[in-house]
Formats: structure tokens, C-alpha cells, sequence
């Protein structure tokens, strides 16, 4: 395993901290790159491939550290903020000039620097705070090895990604719902009780918020006719609920419960939904994709086919209907429905179908 340790840890060149004075920086950094070896192999039938990662870098200013690493390069990558989340770490992927990737993680240095102190003069719940951020920490590289094994397998699937019609909305949503299941599914083994109760009570709150705000933003779309911010608005809070089940799913396959076992109010939950048969069905082909990972995924996008049709039929469960176009273009049809029209738009709809 030391050998193992060695040859994933050995690519990681530098650990760049701002917004810390220079001592609380140094002991930042020492510190990490001794965590990330340790993490490497603590999961010892699957030590972490960390080959791409060259660079680490804790910045005070976050979003602007993100904007800095993808440059000119037109992604948008401004990190997650509402009311019920908020983005601290992001593993970016980089293209380098001819067919290789550079893959950063980038981490707000606030929420990152008890990493830093000294463990053993830390009170109890500087502790927990502490051991919190270190799974925080593992998650972040399990996507480094998840992004590693991606592009080994699919490298010129990678370089030329280009998605169109529908799998622009749906591909996309695909890949993080898979990235995310993963993550949380390797790193569980550092993740205490209370954070993966707590993923669940999120997920149970997306699911009792996300369809009435949606329905709510249907019918001002219908007086505004405004798609771009419609679909805009989908992405911050359909996209999440997709993503908080992906979590949940990940933890929950990781240590061996189910939903119900951990929380009986966020199955009841679930199963009064409208969510519950794309919960079941992200399971399915999740667990699958799993299994496959890496030796079974090949040169395409084919792996996340089956899980692009339950964000799809997800999509159009929530009223919006993503159509392809013969030119690559996509059409978005809202049909009107009890829930997401009032009575006067529902007459209307009738007057005029």
C-alpha cells in the first residue's frame, strides 16, 4: 500500500494558500499534503488515484480562485449559493495543450483552515468541526480519482465532448448526479453519522420544496415568457434535487442502509412524492454504472445513456418537456397542468389547444 501511496500522491507539486498569515499557511499546507497521503490509501481495496492532480489551492476569495483557473475558456463555474447550500470545494478539470487533463481542487481557505491546527490542543467541538472538514476533504479527492478513471476510459469522449439538443440540459445533470453518488459512496468511511443524517434531512427538504417553487416559477414564466431565467431558475433548484438524492444515494449504498433504516420521516417523504420512481431508477442505474467503474466504461458517453433518460423524464415530470431539434437545437415545451396554471390559464390553454 506505501508503494501505492507513493506513485498516486507523487504528481501533487504545490499547495498554494492565501488569506492566511504566512505561519497558519505553511502549517495549512504541510498539513493537507500529510492528510492527502493518508487518505490515498484508507480505503485499502481501492487506494485513490490522484495522478492529474498537480496543484491544490485554499483561496480566501473562492469564486473568484474558480474564475481564475478556467480562465478564457467560457465555462461557468461560480460556486453554489442558497439559502440551503453552499459551495466550498470544487475539483476543476483543465485541458492541456495536446490530448492530457490537469485536475485542481480548488477549496475556500476559511471554511478549509482548521485543517491546519493543532488536533490535539482543539476543544471537542473544534473536533468535530475538524473532522467534518476532513471528509469534506476525501470527498473532494474521490472526485479527483472519479475524474482520473474518466478520462483513462473515455479520453477521446473527453476531449471532444460536445452535447446537443436535450443532453445539453440532461448530460450535463447526468454526470454530476454520477460524480456526486460516487464521491460520497468511496469517502463514507470518513463520514460521521451526523453529515450523512444531515444529507438526508436535505434531501428530504428538497423534496418537500422543489416542485411547489417550481410550479410557482411555471406560472410566472407563463406571464413573463421568460425561458432563459425559467430555465435558469430549474437548474438552481431542479438540478439540486437531483443532486441532493445522489448524495443521500451515495452515502446510503456506502455503508449498507437503506433510506428507511436512517430516516423513516425522508421515506415517508419520498415515497408521497412525485420523485419517488426517479429515486429508485437513479438507484438502479447508479449502482450499475458502479459496478462497471472503471474497466467496464468504454470510449463514449454511452455509460450515462440510461441515467440521461431518467433526468429527462425527471424533467418533463416536473413541466418542462426538453424536445431535440434536427439541427442540434433544443425546444422546450411547458404544458399546462393543474399544478403549474391557475384556473384562468387552464381555461385559456383549453380556448386555444
Amino acid at each position: 500500500m506505501a508503494e501505492d501511496q507513493a506513485i498516486t500522491v507523487a504528481s501533487l507539486q504545490s499547495i498554494t494558500v492565501s488569506g492566511l498569515t504566512d505561519e497558519a499557511a505553511k502549517g495549512l499546507a504541510f498539513r493537507v499534503a500529510a492528510l492527502v497521503g493518508e487518505l490515498t490509501g484508507i480505503d485499502r481495496p481501492r487506494p485513490l488515484d490522484l495522478r492529474r492532480m498537480k496543484r491544490m489551492v485554499f483561496a480566501a476569495d473562492y469564486a473568484a480562485a474558480l474564475e481564475d483557473e478556467v480562465g478564457d475558456s467560457g465555462r461557468r463555474v461560480a460556486p453554489t449559493r442558497e439559502d440551503y447550500a453552499v459551495g466550498v470545494a470544487k475539483v476543476i478539470v483543465l485541458r492541456l495543450d495536446g490530448s492530457d487533463f490537469e485536475i485542481v481542487p480548488v477549496f475556500d481557505v476559511n471554511t478549509f483552515a482548521v485543517l491546519g491546527d493543532n488536533y490535539e490542543e482543539m476543544e471537542q467541538e473544534r473536533k468535530d468541526w475538524f473532522h467534518r472538514i476532513l471528509h469534506m476533504l476525501h470527498h473532494e479527492l474521490c472526485h479527483v480519482h472519479d475524474d482520473n478513471k474518466k478520462i483513462d476510459a473515455m479520453p477521446a469522449a473527453t476531449l471532444g465532448k460536445v452535447w446537443a439538443g436535450a443532453e445539453t440540459i440532461i448530460g450535463p445533470l447526468a454526470e454530476v448526479a454520477w460524480s456526486e453518488y460516487f464521491a460520497n459512496r468511496v469517502s463514507c468511511i470518513t463520514a460521521s453519522d451526523a453529515v450523512i443524517d444531515e444529507t438526508v434531512e436535505m434531501f428530504k427538504d428538497a423534496l418537500l420544496r422543489t416542485k411547489p417553487t417550481m410550479n410557482d416559477h411555471i406560472i410566472a414564466y407563463r406571464r413573463n415568457s421568460d425561458l432563459d431565467g425559467l430555465m435558469a431558475l430549474f437548474k438552481r433548484h431542479g438540478d439540486f434535487l437531483v443532486k441532493a438524492a445522489a448524495y443521500a444515494l451515495g452515502y446510503l449504498d456506502g455503508i449498507g442502509k437503506t433510506l428507511e433504516e436512517v430516516s423513516g420521516e425522508a421515506h415517508q417523504v419520498l415515497m408521497a412524492s412525485d420523485f419517488r420512481p426517479f429515486w429508485h431508477r437513479m438507484h438502479t442505474e447508479l449502482k450499475a454504472m458502479f459496478d462497471k467503474h472503471p474497466a467496464g466504461w468504454d470510449d463514449s458517453l454511452a455509460i450515462y445513456s440510461q441515467l440521461s433518460e431518467v433526468m429527462q423524464d425527471f424533467y418533463d415530470d416536473m413541466g418542462l418537456v426538453l424536445q431535440s431539434q434536427p439541427d442540434g437545437g433544443l425546444y422546450v415545451n411547458i404544458p399546462f397542468r393543474p399544478e403549474n396554471s391557475t384556473p384562468e390559464m387552464l381555461i385559456w390553454a383549453a380556448g386555444n389547444g
